[in-house]
């Protein structure tokens, strides 16, 4: 009974420090179109359409690979157009590395900016932030660490960029922080 009281403690403190988001960055978005691979982080492996380049300072030497964003709309670059954003979000994941993009910039997909903002403007003012896991993530997590002996070997494609396997930290890490992996 103490082995699982200890399992659901942890448990508790990985799910507090996993789920928190950063705060929220501005910056500019900037639309990019196909062909979307090969990108740095994953080759020719197709990520989808809600993917984005990140600035060289976000993408740190490719440790930005996988990493997830959700960006809003905040205005367009010009004050004077007023319905540049949709209201929407968009949840975008890191695939290579922007080499024009300014330090808070982030280039997404056409049909990821399409999602926030008119496509025809080409640029708009976000807001942006990492987010570790969503829901269906957390429950995969829950399944992993009951049902394993030790510290849990993940191979879900948002825990282990890459799809490579990896563990999470032995070390508790602090509210706001990302989620390391080791491989």
């Amino acid at each position: 009974m103490m082995v699982v009281v200890t399992k659901a403690l942890i448990l508790i403190t990985m799910v507090a420090c996993l789920t928190s988001v950063g705060h929220a960055i501005s910056g500019q978005a900037i639309i990019y179109s196909p062909p979307y691979a090969p990108s740095r982080c994953f080759g020719t492996k197709d990520q989808g359409v809600m993917i984005a380049r990140a600035s060289d300072n976000l993408f740190a030497n490719g440790r930005a690979c996988g990493r997830r964003y959700r960006v809003r709309c905040i205005s367009g670059t010009n004050k004077a157009i007023r319905d540049a954003c949709t209201g929407n979000t968009v949840d975008v994941t890191i695939i290579d590395r922007c080499e024009t993009c300014a330090s808070n910039e982030l280039q997404l997909s056409q049909e990821a900016f399409a999602k926030i903002a008119r496509p025809a403007l080409g640029r708009v003012n976000v807001d942006y932030a990492q987010y570790v896991l969503t829901i269906i993530e957390l429950i995969y997590l829950l399944q992993v660490c009951i049902f394993q002996r030790s510290t849990p070997v993940l191979d879900h494609p948002q825990l282990a960029p890459h799809g490579l396997i990896g563990t999470i930290s032995s070390r508790i890490q602090p509210l706001g922080s990302a989620v390391e992996i080791h491989q």
